[in-house]
């Protein structure tokens, strides 16, 4: 038998270096994957590890990569419970960084926009 508090579940991601300079302990983040459904769960950046690893891609490509903790925001753990999902260790899900944030700004999806003639947006 294994006993754990699933209050204190982290997500571990592993994030390119490229990326990873600009995040910060604190960020918000949201971390959605299969195993939750259609329910996103918040949460926040704990610590980004100082020391990079190589790894592999699945195209042969070596990528430089660097350990993110991240924390559940315990309301939206509490929302998972009352919909009978469950995490556990293991669990494939993914994670979207916010490293910068507006407030009341037009937002368009990319899709909405093309190049002109002249190359521009």
């Amino acid at each position: 038998m294994e006993l754990g508090n699933l209050s204190q579940l982290e997500v571990t991601a592993n994030i390119l270096t490229d990326e990873a300079i600009n995040i910060k302990p604190g960020n918000s983040v949201d971390i959605f994957g299969a195993a939750l459904g259609n329910i996103p769960i918040h949460g926040k950046v704990l610590r980004v590890n100082p020391k990079g690893f190589t790894k592999l891609s699945s195209l042969g490509v070596e990528q430089q990569k660097v350990v993110v903790k991240i924390s559940f925001d315990k309301d939206s753990l509490n929302n998972l419970n009352k919909v009978h999902k469950t995490l556990g260790d293991g669990f494939r899900l993914q994670v979207k960084i916010y490293t910068s944030t507006k407030d009341n700004v037009l937002k368009v999806p990319r899709t909405a926009l093309f190049k002109g003639n002249d190359g521009k947006w």
